[in-house]
């Protein structure tokens, strides 16, 4: 499960970078330092947008840095919804890298990733369809 989070270790690095304890940024924050732990371990969701506006402020964090954090939190809360609706770790860990391939691609190349992996959709299905289903041939003996 933490494996597939990515706010986790984002968190920890740009707070870590400026040598900051996890105690003094959650003073800075107005929030419990054990929130803040559980965050970086990956125990809880991300903070909330509020407190990542504050967070990047606080940490003097750049443009490019601020919208990596707030994407890991995006990222992770996708993954939290997936996962409370039932999805399986396989499911959860392919769309988990699809985001992240999203992420570091622009315009027509995210267009040209999501048209590849729609065909890939479509060749599975067409590969189950002519792969014999072993209940069927139960059923016939």
């Amino acid at each position: 499960m933490a494996d597939l989070l990515q706010f986790p270790t984002a968190l920890r690095q740009a707070r870590s970078r400026r040598g900051l304890m996890q105690k003094t940024v959650a003073e800075k924050l107005n929030v419990d330092p054990t929130l803040l732990c559980s965050a970086e371990r990956g125990a809880r969701g991300p903070l909330d947008p509020m407190a990542l506006s504050k967070l990047a402020a606080f940490l003097d964090l750049s443009p490019l840095e601020a919208e990596e954090l707030n994407w890991a939190a995006r990222h992770d809360r996708a993954i939290g919804a997936l996962r409370r609706q039932g999805l399986s770790e396989t499911e959860l860990s392919a769309i988990s890298a699809i985001l992240s391939a999203l992420y570091g691609l622009q315009g027509d190349q995210q267009i040209g990733l999501i048209d590849y992996c729609r065909q890939v959709g479509q060749s599975a299905r067409m590969v189950k369809s002519l792969t014999p289903n072993p209940l069927n041939r139960e059923a016939r003996t």
